[in-house]
């Protein structure tokens, strides 16, 4: 993902399955600043991902990491593999 194109276009489409049970996210990417500024986050994200070969991606493993996006709740559509949508 390339933040100098979220930043000048933030819609995004995040698509969750295995080709079989499919769930699709649309919606506008909001910038909620680095993930220091957010440490339930992070601890969420550590509390998933526990194994070793996870850890140098965490935010707190890898320097890189400085952006912590989240799709807008407002905006997001939800589609399902049974033909259901959800707009919330």
């Amino acid at each position: 993902m390339q933040t100098r194109n979220l930043a000048a276009d933030p819609r995004v489409s995040l698509h969750l399955g295995d080709g079989e049970d499919v769930v699709i996210v649309h919606g506008v990417l909001l910038d909620l600043d680095t993930p220091a500024l957010h440490p339930h986050v992070t601890t969420a994200f550590e509390a998933r991902y526990t194994r070793p070969g996870d850890q140098p991606y965490l935010p707190r493993a890898d320097p890189c990491f400085d952006v912590l996006d989240l799709i807008g709740s407002a905006t997001a559509t939800l589609t399902a593999t049974a033909g259901v949508t959800d707009h919330r």
